[in-house]
């Protein structure tokens, strides 16, 4: 693991440079759409915080759909193409520099917390800023599913064959931890799901390998939570969670 220091440098330096472009790819707006019906479920449209909001793409999106919409990114590359679209209301620093006294209806954090060198740190303020009966919603890779993933190639094979495929940042979470540690810390009404398949940059060679590409992961989404409900919820099987929560 990294000196916390180094990673929080990394994102405000490096970030931009390596990964800004996959955030403005068509299939980030259905993404992105995806989390607002979700979200929308369980909240009326108020005040949402995106941290580690990175170029604002999706606070864009949940602007357009009425939301009133603030971000904060450690990268200052970040926060000037969001403000382009969003104005002044995302800032460049840490969600632990937001005041105490700052309230929302919903946070999310997507794709986040295994990033990050405080995860738990960042999360209990995520909570503080929530108004009671908001929303807090996670989204982040399943670390029983990557970990069980490696198990398995290892005994078939030492070469490094998927890892591509496979998420390890800063820290891997299970849904077990997840849902102590929310319940611990004030939220109830805990939803812990497979999220939908992300990833068709990884069929983007021509149109129709996009095309058959997001068919696939529609096709594996659906497969997994049906197996999620016949297994009553106990069973977790995709490489990415997401967590709704609500602060009591």
């Amino acid at each position: 693991m990294e000196d916390k220091n180094s990673i929080l440098s990394y994102y405000q330096n490096n970030y931009f440079h390596d990964y800004a472009a996959d955030q403005s790819k068509r299939d980030e707006i259905n993404f992105n759409n995806q989390i607002l019906d979700i979200i929308e479920r369980y909240h009326k449209k108020g005040r949402l915080l995106d941290a580690g909001c990175g170029c604002g793409f999706f606070l864009h999106q949940a602007k357009k759909r009425g939301w009133n919409v603030y971000g904060v990114d450690p990268s200052e590359e970040s926060i000037t193409v969001a403000r382009g679209m969003l104005g002044n209301d995302v800032f460049v620093g840490t969600i632990q520099e937001l005041e105490k006294s700052a309230s929302f209806e919903v946070v999310t954090m997507i794709n986040v917390i295994d990033h990050i060198s405080r995860p738990c740190k960042d999360i209990r303020h995520s909570i503080h800023l929530l108004q009671p009966g908001g929303l807090l919603y996670l989204r982040f890779p399943n670390g029983q599913f990557h970990r069980s993933i490696i198990k398995m190639r290892v005994k078939i094979t030492q070469k490094p064959i998927l890892n591509r495929f496979l998420v390890f940042h800063e820290y891997s979470f299970t849904p077990f931890f997840i849902r102590n540690f929310l319940a611990g810390h004030g939220l109830h009404h805990i939803r812990i799901r497979n999220a939908r398949l992300s990833g068709t940059a990884l069929y983007n060679h021509s149109p129709l390998s996009l095309y058959l590409g997001g068919g696939l992961n529609a096709m594996l989404w659906w497969v997994l939570s049906f197996l999620q409900n016949i297994s009553c919820r106990r069973w977790h099987l995709g490489p990415s969670l997401e967590v709704t929560a609500i602060k009591k």
